[in-house]
């Protein structure tokens, strides 16, 4: 019976390890913020281990880019928030709202990579990923892009365009880093530096302004599958 008991509490182990998020904090409940609650921004995704930008939002002291936070990837643009907000979430308290503003010049507001939130994390070219998260649209949003990028931006198969509702709602899919060569944009140490990224893409009115268009996230999750 002793044997039975062990070897079934191995298999729950072995099982709760298998669905370990590599993801921190994929609900947004304990991200430091700043201006208007904001995430800090980055200005490009091989940027690991340095310092955010101090504008957009506004920030008075130094804060590192390391694993384990979430972060605004844009341009210098106010155009473009991502903001913790305790009122609405699908479970906890809290959610990000990825808004880009309306009657923005600013150009590439329509370009994903340009309004996105990341966080880095360690991809292991031999695995595979699931990459969960909900999603809600709140204002004119059908589609956000999701997936993974290694430390240079290069775009890691699986990651895609994905259809979302007005309502809060589980999506998946999965990022198989396998499939790229070992070389250009997909070295391992480029791998190692990787980043979760969740980005969407407004477009501009008959004068070149940007339209508003904003979208809720939570629960975000990369899990290994074994």
């Amino acid at each position: 019976m002793r044997k039975i008991i062990l070897l079934v509490l191995s298999v729950i182990a072995l099982s709760a390890k298998a669905q370990t998020s590599l993801i921190a904090d994929g609900g947004f409940e304990n991200q430091p913020t700043f201006q208007n609650n904001q995430l800090p921004r980055i200005a490009g995704f091989g940027e690991l281990g340095n310092l955010v930008q101090k504008t957009n939002p506004t920030i008075d002291r130094e804060f590192m880019i390391e694993r384990g936070q979430w972060f605004k990837k844009a341009s210098n643009s106010g155009y473009l928030t991502a903001s913790i907000i305790d009122s609405d979430s699908y479970a906890g308290k809290k959610c990000v709202l990825l808004s880009v503003g309306k009657n923005s010049p600013q150009k590439n507001l329509d370009k994903w990579e340009t309004t996105a939130i990341a966080q880095f994390v360690e991809i292991e070219r031999t695995k595979s990923y699931t990459l969960r998260f909900y999603a809600k649209s709140n204002i004119d949003c059908d589609k956000i892009f999701v997936g993974a990028v290694t430390g240079n931006g290069s775009v890691i198969e699986g990651s895609t365009w994905v259809d979302i509702t007005p309502e809060w709602k589980e999506y998946s899919l999965t990022i198989t880093p396998g499939i790229h060569p070992k070389s250009g944009g997909y070295t391992n140490k480029l791998l190692d530096r990787s980043a979760v990224v969740i980005g969407l893409a407004t477009k501009y009115d008959n004068n070149d302004r940007s339209i508003q268009i904003s979208v809720l996230l939570d629960n975000i999750d990369l899990i290994p599958n074994e």
